[in-house]
């Protein structure tokens, strides 16, 4: 996929798969600035994921100017069984002197809304086409997919967004959208989830249903978190992750994601304590334990490094999986350590790669 050109890094790989190919869209980041994305990209293999092609520029997606503001289009790829398509979701990224535009940063006398984008999905071409604006759950400045989709039965999806509501604080809630003439209609929106006590709010949220539950993991500055829920809407209160023997997990200010097998729930996860503090805020390497869903915690004699620390973050990362016997994540070594200082993760072995796990299920 390229080498690392050290002006410019390739993050936030998302990964989606049928019987016949895998895609894998990424964004790049401009590495003078603070998640500053300025292109998308979409590769794909054939050969079950040994060998992906040359890159391909998503030009639906690519970066747009107006007046002092720049628009960036970040979008993931993802798969619906039920009806064999791929597609695209994404949102507008809005940024004012080269760092995130705030909540109160005005354009034509209004506050700027970041959209949530749909792409169709052009295999033939590996294009995301035919871009539409999908309605929020919330009305809020901006509302951002991040993670896994559960797919019900008849096709309809159940999505997560965090949102913000003001610069300061954000929410998560999830939403059932369905296919609808080619379009992606919101169908029913959940209850939003607030931590008013943390200093961000909680944020990323990922879901995943087992045995008629489905369990939400979130991320906060203070603490990873979960909750739990009977309808996919309503959640109970976030509470901090924790080994079977009671001790809190020592992820914070990152993602974690779920991977998901008929036998059970597995986390992916970072953590403090992994002899890592050279990593920016201790996103590598990548963790994995087993979830128990009756005591509501994770089995510490299961945990495991799936991806080494080679000095980059490996935070930003997906799952995804394509059939009950296989569960895959996907990240990428982003290059840029504490305080956005550049040379650091190439020291320990970095240099951008990708990383694709492939977990087969007994």
């Amino acid at each position: 996929m390229g080498g690392f050109d050290k002006k410019t890094c390739k993050i936030l790989p998302y990964i989606a798969s049928d019987d016949k190919s895998i895609y894998v869209s990424y964004s790049i980041l401009d590495l003078n600035g603070i998640d500053k994305f300025t292109a998308e990209y979409v590769v794909k293999s054939t050969d079950g994921g040994k060998t992906f092609s040359s890159p391909n520029y998503q030009k639906n997606c690519k970066l747009q100017k107006k007046g002092n503001l720049l628009y960036a289009y970040s979008t993931n790829i993802f798969y619906n069984k039920k009806y064999k398509k791929f597609f695209g979701i994404g949102n507008t990224a809005t940024y004012f002197k080269d760092r995130p535009a705030p909540c109160n940063c005005y354009e034509d006398g209004k506050d700027i809304l970041e959209k949530i984008l749909y792409y169709d999905f052009n295999e033939k071409n590996c294009q995301f086409v035919n871009k539409k604006e999908i309605e929020s759950p919330l009305k809020c400045n901006r509302a951002i997919h991040v993670g896994r989709i559960e797919e019900y039965a008849n096709g309809d999806m159940l999505i997560p967004f965090y949102c913000d509501i003001t610069d300061k604080k954000t929410q998560c809630i999830t939403a059932r959208y369905r296919f609808v003439n080619g379009e992606l209609r919101l169908v029913k929106a959940g209850s939003p989830i607030s931590m008013e006590k943390l200093a961000r709010g909680v944020c990323e949220p990922t879901i995943a249903k087992l045995n008629k539950k489905f369990y939400m993991t979130l991320r906060s500055d203070e603490q990873g978190m979960f909750a739990v829920s009977e309808d996919g809407f309503n959640f109970s209160k976030p509470k901090p992750w924790v080994y079977d023997d009671k001790s809190i997990l020592e992820n914070y200010n990152t993602q974690t994601h779920w991977l998901v097998n008929k036998n059970g729930l597995f986390l992916a996860y970072t953590r403090k304590g992994a002899n890592n503090d050279h990593v920016f805020r201790h996103r590598a390497p990548i963790f994995i334990a087993r979830f128990n869903e009756d005591k509501q915690c994770l089995i510490k004699s299961t945990e495991r490094i799936l991806v080494p620390e080679l000095g980059a973050r490996l935070g930003n990362f997906d799952t995804f999986e394509p059939n009950n016997k296989e569960s895959w994540l996907i990240t990428a070594e982003w290059m840029q350590s504490w305080n956005q200082e550049l040379g650091i993760c190439e020291k320990y072995g970095s240099d951008n790669s990708f990383w694709l796990i492939k977990l087969l299920w007994k």
